[in-house]
Parts: C-alpha cells; structure tokens; sequence
C-alpha cells in the first residue's frame, strides 16, 4: 500500500512538472525560463526616461509666461485684459544691465514732446499706447517705443515704426535700468486667445527662471 502510494504521488509531481514547464500554470511560474518573452513583450523599452530632481520641478511648475519692453500705458491695458479674464497676473521690476530703447531724441521741452507724439499719433495712424513720453535731464523729453533685452529685438522694433514714417528714431544702449515685466500664470495659447488683436498678445516668453 505504502509502494502504491508513492508511486502515484511521484506520478502526479511528475505531470506537474510538466505542466509548469509548458507554461499551463501562466509565464510567470518560472522566471529564469520567461524572462526572454518579457522582454519580447516590451513596447519600446528604449523610450522610457528618468527624469532627475529638476525635471520633475519643472513638471510640477505652473506654467508662466512674461512680457518686457512694453510702455506704461501697455503694461497697464495688458494686466487690465489678463485680469478680466481670469489669468494670474502681476508686474515685476527688474534692474538690467543693460537694455536698448528705442525712442525719438529728446525734444526741448514736454509740451513740445506731447505735441509730437499727437501729430504721430493723428497723422501716421500709430496708436498712442504703444510709445510713451519720458522726461529727461535738462527738463527734455522724448518719445519712447519700448525698451528690450536684446538689440535684435530693439532693431526689430526700430524697422516697424520706420516703415510707418516715424521720424528721427534710434536706438539707445542704457546701463542699469529697471524695467517693469509683465508675469501671467498661463498658457501661450490661452493668452494669445484674450488678447486677440493687441499689438503686444504675441511679444510674451517663458518666465526667467
């Protein structure tokens, strides 16, 4: 009785074995055997990345966009519209190391300044926003079209108003200002969409870090 009883639980082992070793019980019963197939199984195992520290900061970073070299009466119409439709926004002064505006040379006196920047504003069809009066030493003033970062993006400022007839305009190089920046917790798309038809609803980059 006891030879019978081994023989048939050996037997029974035996056509377990089996099966496990042809896979009846599932690919994961033998480890050593399958691990080929997993690999076969994966779908493009080269395009996993690990991201470090940073990386995942930044993908946790609300995303915010910045506007600079605006005028006064810009910056100001700019916050107004962000705010109405409901976009975190605020403004930030930074002093740079140097910034280019462009601008006409300054004009003897304020009133005379304003005058100009009128005739412009009536006579060329520019709208009177998009430059500013600033006062100078001596009691002079000029007319400002926005100051930038960089002269490429003065220069391309300059070319605009030149096409529209503006006379006199130049480029100044000034060290130590403090510019005025505009920051708005949103997308590019979004903004671009409430500000549809403003001269600066595409002059945005992603926030300074």
């Amino acid at each position: 009785m006891t030879l019978r009883f081994f023989f048939i639980l050996f037997l029974v082992l035996d056509v377990l074995v089996f099966a496990i070793a042809r896979g009846v019980f599932g690919t994961n019963a033998l480890p050593d055997k399958v691990e080929p197939e997993r690999i076969v199984q994966q779908i493009r195992p080269d395009s996993i990345k690990i991201l470090d520290e940073a990386q995942l900061r930044a993908l946790k970073r609300p995303p915010c966009i910045a506007w600079s070299g605006l005028t006064p009466a810009q910056s100001n119409k700019l916050l107004s519209l962000l705010n109405i439709a409901g976009i975190q926004a605020g403004a930030r002064d930074i002093q740079m190391p140097m910034v280019f505006k462009v601008r006409i040379p300054p004009l003897p006196t304020r009133e005379a300044a304003e005058i100009l920047a009128e005739n412009m504003a009536a006579g060329l069809g520019i709208s009177a926003d998009s430059f500013s009066v600033e006062e100078g030493a001596g009691g002079k003033s000029a007319i400002v079209f926005g100051q930038f970062a960089t002269r490429a993006e003065a220069v391309s400022r300059f070319e605009a108003i030149k096409a529209r007839g503006v006379p006199n305009a130049g480029i100044e190089e000034i060290r130590g200002v403090i510019e005025r920046q505009i920051h708005a917790v949103s997308t590019a798309d979004k903004v671009e969409t409430v500000l549809t038809g403003q001269p600066f609803a595409r002059l945005h980059k992603a926030c300074p870090q």
